[in-house]
């Protein structure tokens, strides 16, 4: 990815870190003051896996610029977390619970662990024209 392209997804992380914090804000509101960790913490997601991740990968060299392939299943991995979190707090709000919690955990955990083996396999093993 170029560093253009690195500038970009950081500025979508800063628009979704933002939407998250407004969104828990909002949704306290109308929740009668409930709150949820889940949900008030859910912009933590974006903020450290997104916005604090791509901010060191535009300050590294070229050659360690993730491919194209690596970046979208790190993503996808960061938004299924964040999304499992708001999920996991709008029914903690709602005072239940849902097996389909879990599936959030293990899909996000399997993209963005996808994504760095990608990402570490690249840098190992290829990549010296970028």
């Amino acid at each position: 990815m170029s560093t253009s392209a690195l500038k970009k997804t950081r500025k979508h992380y800063i628009y979704g870190m933002l939407f998250c914090i407004i969104f828990a804000l909002i949704y306290e509101i109308f929740s009668h003051s409930v709150i949820s960790y889940a949900m008030v913490l859910s912009f933590l997601w974006p903020m450290l896996g997104g916005v604090l991740l791509y901010t060191l990968l535009m300050k590294a060299p070229p050659r360690l610029h993730p491919t194209v392939a690596a970046a979208l299943l790190y993503n996808s991995g960061i938004v299924l977390f964040t999304l499992g979190s708001v999920f996991q707090g709008v029914l903690e709000i709602y005072g239940t619970t849902n097996r389909l919690q879990k599936i959030y955990v293990i899909a996000g955990a399997f993209f963005l662990m996808s994504g760095i083996l990608s990402y570490v396999l690249q840098t190992l093993f290829c990549r010296e024209d970028a």
